[in-house]
């Protein structure tokens, strides 16, 4: 479970975007429903008022963003929005992370279209280890090479096992470098 931010950009919204564009298909679908599950946890402990002991509620992805679920909604609704502009259809999810950031006060509407989306603050981490050693989250200027490194041994590793990563629509990342 991560949330991948391979993308650079000078705004949070320029970080997202450009790293959901450069997710390969396989991992857009994984993003699309981890970030759903990492939100509905979040909020379900929110409207129980306690902490939930089961899934990925230690997980250390969700235990750095249950803090920040407005970035999560966020995330992963551009996650759907750029599977819809892949695939020209509506990913499952799309209208539960638009509810959630209703609930959350980030959608403006006018006349029952969306007129603005607010754009979460957030700091991008990446994780690496275990939990509890030394230096396990990072949270320097360099996380998005840390997760373009991630990002190139999965691909690497995919390639090995005879299921090459694919671009839907979309061309592979210019730093991916093949083997």
């Amino acid at each position: 479970m991560n949330i991948f931010l391979s993308g650079e950009g000078k705004t949070n919204y320029e970080i997202v975007m450009n790293s959901v564009k450069e997710l390969d298909t396989v991992r857009l679908q994984k993003q699309c429903v981890e970030s759903w599950q990492l939100l509905s946890l979040a909020v379900e402990e929110r409207e129980n008022g306690k902490e939930i002991k089961a899934g990925h509620s230690h997980h250390p992805v969700y235990l750095f963003y249950k803090n920040n679920p407005k970035f999560i909604a966020w995330y992963g609704y551009n996650c759907c929005l750029e599977w819809e502009d892949r695939f020209s259809k509506i990913h499952s999810l799309t209208d539960m992370f638009l509810r959630e950031m209703n609930n959350f006060g980030m959608v403006e509407e006018d006349e029952g279209f969306i007129k603005s989306i607010e754009v979460p603050d957030f700091t991008p981490f990446y994780m690496e280890g275990s939990l509890g050693q030394p230096n396990y989250i990072r949270t320097t200027e360099n996380v998005s090479q840390l997760f373009r490194n991630k990002l190139c041994k999965k691909w690497d590793s995919d390639k090995v096992k005879g299921r090459p990563p694919k671009w839907t629509n979309r061309e592979k990342p210019e730093w991916y470098k093949e083997f």
